[in-house]
């Protein structure tokens, strides 16, 4: 299921008037957006923007930057190899992106389950984390 982002409750705003908390993803094992919360599509505007030519490359072109899309296929790859093994525990990824003015912090979790790839599923958190002057 997709969360309407044009009905969703209204975001928390900072003091200085941007958006308060994490923007959260979650997707399946085959780069399928379960859960997308508005947050996550305000953040996404502080990362580059695609020039037209790697723009085809993007999965969820029109909803999030290549960063992301390329954050996210980043984990898959990290989650294929969890399965191989034996230990098939949670873990943490994180990247710094930004658009030369402001940071953000992509934080990923790897959730494997042991019933297979399919049931396992990932988390991508964006967070603003400051601004350059």
């Amino acid at each position: 299921m997709f969360t309407d982002l044009f009905h969703s409750s209204p975001i928390p705003l900072s003091a200085e008037g941007r958006c308060a908390g994490s923007g959260v993803i979650v997707l399946t094992s085959s780069m399928r957006v379960l859960h997308v919360n508005q947050q996550a599509v305000e953040v996404a505007k502080y990362l580059p923007q695609e020039e037209s030519e790697v723009a085809n490359q993007n999965p969820w072109r029109g909803l999030f930057p290549r960063t992301v899309a390329e954050f996210g296929a980043e984990l898959v790859r990290a989650l294929k190899k969890c399965m191989e093994g034996k230990d098939k525990k949670q873990f943490e990824v994180t990247r710094l992106a930004g658009d030369g003015r402001r940071s953000v912090r992509l934080r990923g979790f790897v959730l494997p389950d042991a019933r297979g790839i399919e049931q396992s599923r990932l988390v991508i958190t964006l967070e603003e984390i400051g601004s350059r002057l």
